[in-house]
C-alpha cells in the first residue's frame, strides 16, 4: 500500500498499482458546507515563455487575461472556500504541474486537484474523494439500438483508375468470406467481381 496524502487532507490508503496517472484515490474530510469549484485556464506564464518562445506581451496577455495564472486562480479559491478546488484546461504533466502546484499555494492552501483526463469526483455530504476512472479505451461500441439498413447502392463512390488499375482482387479468398459470412447469417449476398 502506498499512503498519500494531499494538503489539508487525511492520508488515503491506496493499493500499489492503482490504475492512476498521477494521483492516487484521495479522500477530502468536509472542512465547510461550500460548494466544489471548478476553474478553467490555468497558465504558466514562465514556462509559455520559455518553452514556446511566446512573445512577452502575448504571454501576459493569454496568462492573465483571456486565461487564468495559477496565483490568480489560488486568490479566487481562497476567497470562495470550496471544498475541493479544481483547476483544469492546462498542460498538467510531469514538467508543469510541479510549478502550477507551486504558483496556487502562494494564494491558496485549501484541498486542490488538478484535473487531467478521465479523474473522477465522488461527492457526498461527509467528503470528497478524488478517483482515476478504471478505462478500457479498445472498447467495441454497443450494438445499434435500431435496426441498420444496408447502405443504398446509388450512393457508392467508385475507385479512380489508377486504384482500380493496382488491385489485387484474390478472388478466391474473398469468394470463401462471403461464403462463409452468407451461411452464418443466412443472407445471399454476391461477391463483388
Amino acid at each position: 500500500m502506498v499512503q498519500r496524502e494531499l494538503p489539508g487532507s487525511q492520508p488515503t490508503q491506496v493499493p500499489r498499482g492503482t490504475p492512476t496517472r498521477d494521483s492516487a484515490a484521495t479522500s477530502i474530510p468536509l472542512r465547510e458546507p461550500k460548494t466544489t469549484s471548478i476553474q478553467e485556464g490555468i497558465q504558466n506564464n514562465i514556462r509559455r515563455l520559455k518553452d514556446q518562445s511566446t512573445a512577452v506581451a502575448d504571454a501576459l496577455n493569454v496568462g492573465t487575461q483571456v486565461h487564468t495564472s495559477p496565483a490568480q486562480f489560488g486568490k479566487v479559491m481562497s476567497d470562495v472556500k470550496p471544498r475541493m478546488a479544481v483547476a483544469y484546461h492546462f498542460f498538467n504533466d510531469y514538467n508543469t504541474q510541479p510549478n502550477v502546484m507551486e504558483l496556487i499555494r502562494k494564494t491558496y492552501d485549501g484541498p486542490v486537484s488538478l484535473a487531467v483526463d478521465y479523474m473522477v469526483w465522488n461527492v457526498t455530504k461527509n467528503k470528497i474523494r478524488t478517483r482515476m476512472a478504471s478505462i478500457d479505451e479498445d472498447i467495441w461500441p454497443l450494438p445499434s439500438i435500431t435496426k441498420k439498413l444496408p447502405a443504398d447502392p446509388k450512393d457508392k463512390v467508385g475507385f479512380s483508375d489508377f486504384i482500380i488499375g493496382g488491385k489485387v482482387p484474390y478472388q478466391d479468398t474473398v469468394d470463401k468470406v462471403y461464403k462463409s459470412v452468407n451461411e452464418e447469417f443466412g443472407t445471399n449476398i454476391p461477391t463483388p467481381k
